[in-house]
C-alpha cells in the first residue's frame, strides 16, 4: 500500500490509498471500517473477495518458476526475473518473511475474507479497480464483483496483462491512476 499526500510524515489531509493484491485487500478492509482519512481508494488486482466456483490460482502449490511465470502475461518479465543472479542472503530472508506472511493471510480460505464482500457497500470514497485481463492468480472476473459491491467504483481492465498491471503495463496504469485522481480532485 502507498500513502500519497503526506507532508513531513504527518497527514495534512485524507490520503489517496493504493494497494495491490494482498495490499489491496488490506486497503479495502481499512476502508470498510472508516474512510474519514481516505480521499480515494485504488485497488490493483486486490485479493479479499471471491466468486463462488471461480477459485484463484493456487500459488501455494506452484513451483517458484511457475509462481513467477503465472504472475505475468508477457513472459519477458518472468524471463528477466528467472535469469537474474541469485539474491543476496539478506534478500533471501526478506523473501522468506514475505512468503510466510502470505501464507498467514492467504492460506485458508484462499486469498479472501468470507465476510468482506457483504461490507464493501460501506466504502464511500471514489474507488478505482485496475485488473490485468489475463491474471492467473486472481481471475479478472473478480473485478466486476468489486464494481457491483462498491458503489460508483470505476473498473479498468488492462489487456495483455497479468497479476501485476503496475509493473507489466506501468505507463498505462500510471496514466489511468493519475487520470482517476485528477478527476476526483477537480
Amino acid at each position: 500500500m502507498y500513502y500519497l499526500d503526506m507532508l513531513d510524515g504527518a497527514y495534512s489531509s485524507p490520503v489517496h490509498l493504493i494497494g495491490h493484491s494482498l495490499g489491496g485487500w488490506v486497503a479495502a478492509e481499512a476502508a470498510i471500517r472508516n474512510t474519514r482519512r481516505i480521499a480515494s481508494l485504488t485497488l490493483l488486482a486486490p485479493a479479499g473477495i471471491r466468486i463462488k466456483g471461480v477459485p484463484p490460482g493456487d500459488n501455494f502449490i506452484w513451483s517458484p518458476e511457475e509462481a513467477i511465470r503465472n504472475r505475468y502475461y508477457d513472459q519477458r518479465f518472468a524471463d528477466a526475473l528467472l535469469q537474474a543472479p541469485p539474491p543476496y542472503e539478506a534478500q533471501i530472508d526478506v523473501d522468506l518473511q514475505n512468503r510466510m506472511a502470505a501464507v498467514k493471510f492467504g492460506w485458508e480460505p484462499r486469498w479472501f475474507n468470507p465476510s468482506l464482500e457483504k461490507w464493501l457497500h460501506r466504502i464511500a470514497v471514489p474507488t478505482h479497480v485496475v485488473w490485468g485481463a489475463e491474471d492467473k492468480i486472481l481471475p479478472s472476473g473478480y473485478a466486476a464483483l468489486w464494481g457491483k459491491r462498491v458503489a460508483g467504483a470505476q473498473i479498468s481492465m488492462v489487456a495483455a496483462c497479468g497479476h501485476s498491471p503496475h509493473i507489466e503495463q506501468c505507463d498505462l496504469v500510471t496514466e489511468k491512476i493519475l487520470s482517476f485522481l485528477d478527476r476526483i480532485r477537480a
